[in-house]
């Protein structure tokens, strides 16, 4: 008996017009992300689980630093408003009659990767429930805790705020590392494919360029370190985790960087037909209009080009 479709798997039922809109515009992906941040939020108040613990552990009894570093506040400003105003610049700066979309489908991956990349890292702190470095310090056991048996937060600790002791219990992986990866991450892949980085007939210096971004992030992430918030274990982890995420939520919506288009969203590529399109090398001093040769149509030309 041959098998029938009884739905269609790509728009779940809905009009090819109105799925083609949500689509295109990721529209879906905008309300995954706010849906994702939320649960991201609520997180927060759940209680982490509660890990057995030494009161003699010198590997959780740093000192807790009342200022950071790296502040969330600052963060946030570094890997999320940063690389919004780089995109959005650029990508308005840098096409055409498309630059709206091509700003919007940048900024819709840069939201998903942090999205996601949070999410993520809210659930596995909690789930794991890892003692930060400066752990002993924020709990404040009692005086009579035997030092050499594996005790519980709850029964030992002190401490009256509640918030601070949970926040103890999450030290894997770390956030500031996955958000710095995740947000300046992806600002490094998009720099990439925007400059034609690969391109044989462009400098290094563009390579370069494009990874100051991850280097920030790499620097965020040790300065967690520095701080005792955590371990470089957890700095790894949540490094590569933001990393990740970063170069899956590119790679939705940008072809690879050593194709001709790399700077062009795949949804525009495949509505065009430009899979074929080809760059041509800037070989005197008319790039711009050698750039609009490197097209094989007018339309393609009217489309990607100024």
């Amino acid at each position: 008996m041959p098998l029938t479709k009884k739905l269609n798997r790509i728009n779940f039922g809905l009009a090819s017009k109105t799925w083609n809109t949500i689509f295109r515009w990721r529209l879906n992906d905008f309300f995954l992300c706010v849906v994702l941040l939320i649960i991201y939020g609520a997180l927060y108040f759940a209680p982490p689980f509660e890990r057995e613990f030494y009161v003699n552990d010198l590997s959780i009894s740093h000192t807790y630093a009342t200022s950071e570093l790296v502040s969330t506040t600052e963060l946030g400003i570094y890997a999320i408003m940063v690389p919004v105003i780089i995109i959005v610049i650029l990508g308005l700066s840098l096409s055409n009659e498309k630059r709206y979309y091509v700003t919007w489908i940048s900024f819709m991956g840069l939201l998903l990767s942090v999205s996601v990349t949070s999410f993520l890292t809210g659930i596995l702190k909690n789930w794991i429930g890892r003692p930060r470095p400066d752990f002993i310090s924020r709990c404040q056991p009692m005086d009579d805790t035997d030092e050499d048996t594996y005790v519980l937060p709850s029964k030992v600790c002190q401490q009256t705020d509640l918030a601070l002791l949970r926040d103890g219990m999450r030290s894997c992986p770390s956030g500031h590392s996955s958000t710095a990866f995740s947000g300046l991450g992806y600002l490094t892949f998009w720099i990439l494919g925007q400059t034609l980085a690969y391109h044989k007939k462009t400098g290094s210096w563009r390579t370069c360029f494009a990874f100051i971004p991850s280097l920030i992030a790499g620097l965020i992430a040790i300065s967690r370190t520095e701080d005792y918030r955590h371990r470089y274990s957890d700095v790894a982890l949540g490094s590569l985790l933001g990393a990740i995420i970063a170069y899956w939520s590119y790679k939705r919506n940008f072809p690879n960087f050593n194709t001709n288009l790399c700077y062009v969203p795949c949804q525009l590529i495949e509505e065009n037909n430009l899979e074929n399109a080809v760059v041509v090398d800037f070989d005197d001093n008319s790039g711009h209009d050698n750039y609009q040769r490197a097209f094989q149509s007018d339309e393609e030309n009217r489309l990607y080009t100024n």
